[in-house]
């Protein structure tokens, strides 16, 4: 009975001593539990353990959007440059002020009258934001006035897009990134060359020739004369460094091309801004028209719609929410700009950088 007793007071003070310190004399004996691992925690270890931040400085604080409290810190109480993070407070705030089915148009109206085939009167182009425009859009657009019976245009084709003023560019981007896609002018009638939804710029695409010392060959989408291309490139050896720098002239459309491609390589790719946004919309309509077999009879020109005008086509973009996707996966400059304009649009009646961020 004595060794029963023994044996379970034995039990109960080894159990004590491997949930909390205790002291048996003078020695201290304490045994520390297996730390628990918290799965976010690992995970964003893990993205900072990343070779490509080597020599970088990066602060990380995340908290509770419900209560606040303090969920994960490195170096929080760091101050750096929040760049793009900057980006999750646009998407926030153009949630709850365009709500997530929102959608940008781009219309077409005329101040005359279809009679037989012929449109008689002006043709206004009326952009309303819409950063995801392609040209299969514009295609459509044409498509509808087409199904309207018109195959003749006697007018002019005019691009309205004092949908939003006529800052192009804001405070703090350097001249210098006006040829470069993030820092592409921002317009209310404006088109994006692929589904990448770069706004406002062309996509250039580079191709080594088949013989040695013989300059790549250079596609531009959309393809537009509004831009002229200087090809300074060299198709060199396979196996030599590929060097190839594209540079957009200040307040031109003039771009040089230079560098050195290796024969049988990979082609290249790049985004580079235009001047106007408004002239490349209009540039491709006229496109469309021709490629449709309309016949247009004027000239170009960029005013407001008239009060009086008809509606005569319309092309919606992608719901916000969709939207949303390749700004925040791409960090896309051009989505962001265009939303915070938007909600001074529609929240303050004007469409401009600072009515947007006075929300």
């Amino acid at each position: 009975m004595e060794k029963k007793i023994l044996w379970s007071m034995a039990m109960v003070l080894l159990l004590f001593i491997t949930v909390k310190p205790t002291t048996i004399g003078k020695q201290e004996i304490q045994v520390e539990a297996e730390p628990v691992k918290d799965p976010l925690n690992e995970k964003i270890e893990n993205v900072l353990k990343n070779p490509i931040l080597e020599g970088a400085l990066t602060s990380v604080s995340i908290r509770s959007a419900s209560t606040g409290d303090l969920v994960y810190s490195k170096l929080g109480d760091v101050n750096l440059r929040p760049a793009s993070n900057l980006k999750l407070y646009t998407a926030a705030a153009a949630l709850e002020v365009l709500g997530e089915d929102y959608k940008f148009s781009t219309e077409v109206w005329t101040d005359g009258k279809i009679i037989g085939n012929v449109l008689q009167g002006d043709l206004y182009v009326k952009g309303k934001g819409d950063p995801t425009l392609l040209k299969e859009d514009i295609a459509e657009l044409v498509t509808q006035l087409k199904k309207q019976g018109v195959s003749i245009i006697k007018g002019n084709l005019i691009g309205d897009d004092t949908w939003y003023d006529s800052e192009r560019y804001s405070k703090d981007l350097s001249w210098s990134d006006e040829g470069e896609y993030y820092g592409a002018a921002v317009s209310a009638l404006t088109m994006s060359p692929n589904k990448d939804y770069d706004t406002g710029t062309i996509m250039v695409d580079l191709k080594p020739s088949t013989s040695i010392g013989k300059p790549a060959s250079i596609k531009i989408t959309p393809l537009t004369n509004l831009v002229s291309i200087k090809n300074e490139t060299e198709t060199v050896k396979k196996g030599e460094k590929k060097e190839i720098d594209i540079n957009r002239d200040h307040d031109s459309n003039s771009i040089k091309i230079k560098g050195k491609i290796p024969v049988k390589s990979s082609p290249s790719r790049s985004w580079i801004a235009v001047t106007e946004p408004t002239e490349l919309v209009i540039d491709q309509f006229k496109k469309a028209l021709l490629e449709q077999g309309l016949l247009f009879i004027g000239d170009t020109s960029y005013r407001s719609t008239p009060s009086n005008a008809t509606l005569l086509s319309k092309q919606q973009s992608m719901p916000l929410s969709e939207i949303l996707v390749p700004m925040m996966k791409l960090s896309n400059n051009g989505l962001a700009e265009v939303l915070v304009k938007e909600m001074g649009k529609i929240q303050k009646g004007e469409g401009s950088w600072e009515k947007g961020l006075k929300y």
